[in-house]
């Protein structure tokens, strides 16, 4: 309290009363000012999300270290590294909801990312890791995709299904002509075993 001045009180007639008031708001708004002081130093700071990480830091770390580059990272660098990256997921995933709502649907899929990348000037540099996606028949079309003949002795998997099926069809017919036995075959062939005790 010493470093707030308190004005003088002067005792007249008709000014005591407003004096004293105004020493009395004075002295609330130090007490209020002090109070203050003291909430936000011994406050902890509130988990926002500017303060926490979503990203472990031990694996943003991990990350760090596969780099054969950089030799050695401050821990506030890798608080940096890992906000950063955070905020960019952050606006990735904003850029494709955007086209998602734009769409009107409710899930995103990774199409939605695609088309952020390639309409968004901020994205371009990610284009060869999240491409646009084309059908088959448009890549062969555009000579992109070559069919590639089979070298001998190899099937693909409609071949091979195909054949299996066959086969199976032929097991099934064996099966069923040696089902085919009255019950007079089963009980002589029940007569024929003979056990021994």
């Amino acid at each position: 309290m010493s470093d707030v001045e308190r004005p003088s009180t002067v005792e007249t007639d008709g000014a005591a009363d407003n004096t004293n008031e105004t020493t009395t708001s004075n002295e609330e708004q130090a007490n209020t000012t002090e109070d203050a002081g003291v909430d936000e130093a011994t406050e902890k700071p509130d988990p926002s999300p500017g303060n926490s990480l979503s990203l472990p830091i031990a694996r943003v770390k991990r990350i760090i270290k596969q780099d054969d580059e950089i030799t050695a990272c401050s821990t506030s660098a890798v608080y940096a590294i890992a906000s950063a990256t955070e905020l960019f997921i952050k606006y990735f995933t904003e850029q494709a909801l955007l086209r998602t709502k734009f769409e009107k649907r409710k899930k995103m899929s990774y199409n939605d990312f695609a088309e952020a990348v390639s309409s968004v000037n901020e994205l371009q540099f990610l284009s060869t890791l999240v491409p646009k996606t084309e059908k088959l028949s448009v890549l062969m079309a555009k000579g992109i995709v070559k069919k590639h003949e089979l070298s001998k002795g190899q099937r693909t998997m409609g071949e091979f299904s195909k054949t299996s099926t066959a086969k199976a069809k032929e097991r099934q017919a064996q099966d069923s002509a040696a089902s085919e036995t009255t019950k007079e075959d089963e009980i002589d062939a029940d007569e024929d075993v003979v056990m021994k005790l």
